[in-house]
């Protein structure tokens, strides 16, 4: 009996801690801001300058003749000869099993 009776008051001191807790809730009204409030808060945004086009030469013709004329210098060749072709090697390895 104690232990039902101690039930049934745990029960109700929720509910009205609940009870209270949502009338709390309902009752609460929150302030209204100003429409400058936000004045000194944020920064001002300030875009940057545009930024400028490359200068680009319309004649490119005397360049272009520059390189073509321009004379490459001579490859040097490794000191490795090719003794056999790809399709000799693979033959080779296929006989030699």
């Amino acid at each position: 009996m104690a232990i039902q009776l101690l039930f049934q008051l745990i029960i109700i001191k929720i509910d009205i801690i609940r009870d209270l807790y949502i009338n709390e809730l309902n009752s609460y009204k929150p302030t209204q801001a100003e429409a400058s409030s936000e004045v000194g808060q944020v920064k001002e945004l300030k875009l940057p300058a545009a930024p400028k086009p490359p200068i680009v030469d319309v004649d490119i013709s005397s360049e272009l003749a520059a390189y073509e004329t321009e004379e490459l210098p001579p490859l040097e060749k490794e000191n490795t000869l090719v003794t056999e072709s790809i399709e000799q090697k693979l033959f080779a390895k296929e006989e030699t099993p």
